[in-house]
């Protein structure tokens, strides 16, 4: 007997980048959701660290 889920079965994936750009790049002002098409449901946390810059780094987590 098949089994269907009509709704998917959710996945965990983490993607790391690591970007070399310049002072006028802001990786705050990227749209997490927006970019990889998210649904109402789906979620993602970004953890940002500045490399120059130890002490300058933060979490975002959920939705826009």
């Amino acid at each position: 007997m098949t089994v269907s889920n009509i709704y998917g079965q959710k996945t965990k994936y983490r993607i790391t980048l690591e970007l070399d750009v310049f002072d006028d790049f802001n990786p705050h002002d990227i749209e997490w959701t927006k970019l990889f098409k998210l649904e109402a449901d789906e979620q993602v946390e970004s953890y940002i660290e500045d490399m120059s810059n130890p002490r300058q780094w933060g979490i975002t987590r959920g939705i826009d």
